[in-house]
């Protein structure tokens, strides 16, 4: 008895502590652990981060060494949307993590994880009470946080990631004074366009009162949404106003509606200087604020936080901090009279892949705070990487040379914050630098796609003379709107890229035919790609320009051209080089998986058109993944010249194996004299559990001339101008149904002697998303026998590649074989 009614009490003490003054506001933002996950289902980690009033809400080293929970043990909720899918009770009690004695804040983080439906949106809200009492607006009024998830994929094929912020719990403004305060906002996806607005009660996306009793707590504060920065100014004394922010991001700068939203809210809090001299301290670390920095899980990062004193005869009594789980602060040193420091250590763990925010404030022993330095992490970032295949010129080259220029594996852009991401020209010889750019201020180093081109204007080499190149961290960023993009990585190494300046005196030219090609292999180095040869000596050549082209066009690897696992693929080049002489070159493709952390290049093991420089992949080659599709082009009379281009291809599960004929080859013979039935309703498989149901599916068909040596354009059967039919294509065509799960063509409608490639693409009715490609090529001949097929009888053990079949050859093998255009005459087959 006298147990019970002791727990009695301790949950009532518990409850008043939780249901006190004490939120200080907070985050939510989540992310899937694969942008790419494998059939229907992805895993969403969620991640909170909320702040309590310390007297309330106790921490201490002990409980942050202990990982022991803080703060409402309430549960996220669904508040619009697909609710029925958020089943999961996640709490909103976290870890403590930090907290500050100075201004009564202790603030914790957890992340959890959950499995949801891909296709889904809804959003959750943490909802409680209460603020307190000294707000200028919201006094003790409840409050609401919400965040909106979704699993629809982008229109690159990827699930989203939600934006996030980095902010200080709260933060110190001086009453009466004109401010101007930066939310620096990031994105795990680099490309998106990021805005912030204002929460609000009602009319957002979330469909619910995102904010509480705080919406628009910032009298007459003013917002630059693209940026998120606020201006204000705080009219009364020792009180706090809060902000209620929502980080929304866009697919790019056309979209007009949200992917995700991600709450953000903090307080400001006014004073008034006590001291004679108010000169606030000043944090640096050798970074920019708001710097990105590349980081790795499971490799340790420090950094030194240096302050300097504003006033003669003050110390630094604290820093206030906002960083991520699992980081350790040092103690504060005195450095000089004028000087404090503060160490930062971490090691980023699993789960925190992707932007981790740290922001600092010193203050001093009069109570008046810093600026405030943040630093976003990027743990693992998807950064560009530079090729080393593509920098040029390489080899023997004129000493006029002043064009410079080398790709990455992104598109990039200038940086415009980072400190020394300068690009270095050496001499090798005397290992002395050249020249150097700063590539944030450099009007001679420009950018444009995936390119950085460096122009000298005045050539500075020396002939007999070798030289390499060295590029800084962060020469480039990643392109897109985000104002965190992943830095590229740097280049070190001096055999990277390399280049001679060819003396007449020493060295005559060589005779064409004394050349040979370079066999070319791909390796790793200092984060970049890396192409390594035999160097010959060849005769100096001045190239002007060059150009590859490639089609389709458009794609990077952020954004792919889309592909399912049974749909051929067909790239197209032309090269365009303009040199002061004929030249001689070589080319090739190459296929790079970019489906794990590590490139792996493969052999090419298809046939294509090197005259024309063509690439037919045939589906069924590629499993699923992201594929670069590399030409690369060589010019024999340049040393190691190599340039290169890139289509960038995603390979998605097909779970129908579509298939336009009774056989599941694609390379069939068809009787000109019969009609021709394309049936992918009733010789689809299915390669799931479940049913295929013909009539859940659109259909979409589309045909086109097949030669080797050319590949026309689909066109529809509905374009009346379609190229395979001589007339309106509708008059020789017969659907079976309104589903069109089947049609058929006349007979002596196709040309004889020609061969036909077709095309279904069939959608799901209920869900867009997923889709499936059937092909098949036929031939139209004049037949007097009966085609007889041959075909496996369990279609799995056979693997289908264009014209033949893989088969294991341990394994027992039954095959089926029947007569084509129903021949009731047959009596056997042997």
């Amino acid at each position: 008895m006298t147990s019970n009614k002791v727990f009695v009490i301790w949950i009532t003490l518990y409850s008043s502590l939780i249901n006190g003054s004490h939120f200080r506001g907070g985050t939510m933002s989540w992310r899937p652990v694969s942008k790419t996950p494998l059939g229907n289902m992805v895993t969403i980690q969620i991640r909170q981060r909320w702040s309590w009033r310390l007297s309330a809400v106790a921490c201490n080293q002990a409980i942050i060494a202990q990982q022991y929970p803080i703060g409402d043990p309430s549960v996220l909720y669904c508040t619009s949307g697909n609710c029925n899918f958020w089943r999961v009770p996640v709490t909103t009690q976290t870890y403590c993590i930090d907290f500050n004695t100075g201004i009564d804040v202790s603030y914790g983080e957890k992340y959890d994880r959950v499995s949801l439906p891909v296709g889904v949106q809804f959003s959750i809200a943490f909802s409680s009470c209460c603020w307190f009492a000294s707000l200028v607006a919201g006094a003790n009024s409840p409050w609401s946080v919400v965040t909106r998830i979704s699993t629809i994929r982008r229109p690159d094929g990827y699930i989203n990631s939600s934006p996030s912020a980095a902010v200080m719990p709260i933060v110190y403004k001086e009453v009466g004074v004109k401010h101007v305060y930066v939310v620096q906002m990031t994105d795990n996806d680099g490309s998106d366009v990021l805005k912030c607005r204002w929460a609000s009660r009602r009319n957002n996306m979330n469909s619910y009162d995102e904010c509480g009793g705080v919406c628009f707590g910032v009298p007459g504060a003013i917002l630059i949404e693209d940026n998120c920065t606020i201006i204000f100014t705080l009219t009364k004394i020792r009180i706090y106003v809060a902000v209620a922010l929502q980080i929304e991001d866009y697919y790019d700068k056309t979209s007009m509606t949200p992917m995700s939203s991600t709450p953000v809210q903090f307080l400001f809090y006014s004073y008034q200087p006590s001291s004679v001299c108010t000169t606030p301290p000043k944090v640096y670390s050798g970074r920019s604020n708001y710097d990105c920095v590349s980081a790795s899980v499971g490799s340790m990062v420090t950094k030194d936080i240096l302050v300097n004193i504003g006033c003669v005869n003050k110390t630094i009594i604290d820093f206030i901090t906002s960083i991520p789980t699992g980081m350790t602060k040092g103690p504060i040193r005195n450095r000089t009279a004028s000087v404090f420091s503060m160490t930062l250590s971490w090691t980023p763990t699993d789960n925190q892949r992707g932007p981790q925010s740290c922001c600092i404030v010193a203050v001093d022993n009069t109570h008046i705070q810093s600026n405030q330095l943040c630093i976003t992490y990027l743990v693992d970032p998807d950064a560009p990487r530079f090729v080393g295949s593509s920098a040029w010129p390489v080899g023997t080259i004129y000493e006029n040379q002043t064009i410079f220029s080398i790709e990455s594996t992104k598109p990039i852009r200038r940086p415009s914050r980072v400190q020394n991401s300068v690009i270095r020209f050496y001499d090798a010889q005397s290992n002395s630098l050249v020249k150097s750019f700063d590539c944030v201020t450099s009007s001679q180093v420009t950018y444009s796609n995936t390119k950085i081109t460096i122009d000298f204007q005045t050539a500075p080499w020396t002939r007999g003379h070798s030289y390499y190149v060295t590029l800084d961290e962060g020469v480039a960023v990643m392109a897109g709107a985000s104002s965190c993009s992943p830095p590229s990585a740097p280049i070190t190494s001096s055999k990277f890229w390399t280049f001679y300046i060819w003396d007449p005196s020493v060295t005559e030219e060589p005779v064409e035919n004394n050349t040979s090609t370079t066999d070319i292999s791909t390796v790793h180095e200092d984060d970049a790609i890396v192409t390594t040869g035999a160097m010959e000596t060849l005769a100096p050549l001045s190239c002007h320009s060059h150009n590859i082209a490639l089609d389709p066009q458009g794609s990077s690897l952020t954004n792919p051209l889309d592909y399912l696992y049974n749909e051929d693929i067909y790239i197209d080049s032309n090269v365009t080089l303009q040199c002061d002489r004929n030249v001689r070159t070589t080319s090739k493709w190459t296929i790079i998986s970019h489906s794990s952390n590590q490139l792996e290049q493969t052999p090419l093991i298809f046939s294509f058109e090197l005259a024309t420089k063509q690439l037919l992949i045939p589906a069924f080659s590629l499993y699923n993944g992201i594929y670069e599709l590399k030409f690369i082009l060589t010019v024999i009379d340049v040393r190691t010249w190599i340039s290169s281009s890139s289509a960038y291809i995603r390979i998605s599960r097909a779970d129908l194996v579509t298939n336009l004929v009774l056989t599941t080859a694609t390379n069939v013979t068809h009787n000109y004299e019969k009609a021709l039935e394309l049936n992918p309703g009733k010789y689809s498989i299915d390669l799931k559990p479940i049913e295929f149901h013909p009539k859940d599916w659109n259909y979409t068909y589309y045909c086109r001339i097949y030669s080797k040596f050319a590949r026309p354009q689909y066109q529809s059967f509905e374009d009346r101008n379609n190229a395979c039919f001589s007339l309106n294509p509708l008059n020789f065509l017969k659907y079976n149904d309104t589903f069109h799960t089947a049609v058929t063509i006349l007979p002596r409608t196709l040309v004889l002697h020609q061969s036909y490639q077709f095309m279904v693409r069939m959608t799901h009715r209920e869900n867009s998303s997923l889709q499936s490609v059937g092909y098949a090529i036929i031939h139209i001949e004049r037949i007097q026998s009966p085609i007889v097929i041959i075909s496996c009888v369990v279609s799995t053990v056979c693997s289908l590649n264009l014209q033949y079949y893989y088969v294991n050859p341990s394994t027992q093998l039954a095959l089926w074989s029947f007569a084509s255009d129903n021949q009731t005459l047959i009596t056997s087959i042997e």
